[in-house]
């Protein structure tokens, strides 16, 4: 077996096993995780021979969904002052 084919399988395995621990750490605590999660795991699948283009599909879904994330967070922040400045309007103590 070849150094190359070797390095290339642990690095895989790693990245895999980095990836299902963050994927468990982003469901319990963070979803923001999950999304990196998803992004190694892409890095994993796309360190093998043969399944770059899956590898890097699952990279681009990644991507999207942090962006999706982190959109929501923005705009759940964003309602929430919205909602505060109004409720404080309707009392009369802005």
């Amino acid at each position: 077996m070849s150094d190359a084919v070797r390095s290339s399988s642990a690095r895989s395995g790693t990245l895999s096993a980095l990836g299902f621990a963050l994927l468990a750490i982003g469901i319990l605590f963070n979803p923001l995780l999950t999304a990196v999660a998803v992004g190694v795991l892409g890095m994993a699948v796309a360190s093998r021979p043969g399944s770059r283009v899956a590898g890097y599909s699952v990279m681009a879904l990644a991507a999207v969904l942090l962006l999706f994330q982190v959109g929501y967070g923005i705009g759940k922040d964003m309602a929430h002052r919205d909602n505060a400045t109004q409720a404080s309007a309707n009392t009369g103590a802005a």
